[in-house]
């Protein structure tokens, strides 16, 4: 079993490739969403009102992946 937990990864400048709607209807059909990134930067900081590391995620750019998954 597979269990990614909810990231946000920040495209600058860029538009979604899809409406919620559309990835929550593909969801509901059982259909997977496969994405990948294009210079992905991870960078971690410390968060003062947390009082912990976290870390922040960017990327140049994202396209959707075909896939049988």
């Amino acid at each position: 079993t597979r269990d990614f937990n909810h990231l946000t990864i920040s495209v600058d400048g860029r538009v979604p490739l899809m409406s919620d709607d559309q990835l929550q209807q593909l969801r509901q059909k059982g259909h997977k969403v496969v994405v990948e990134f294009e210079n992905p930067r991870i960078m971690a900081y410390y968060n003062a009102q947390t009082d912990s590391i976290e870390d922040t995620i960017k990327a140049e750019g994202v396209h959707q992946v075909e896939t049988n998954v």
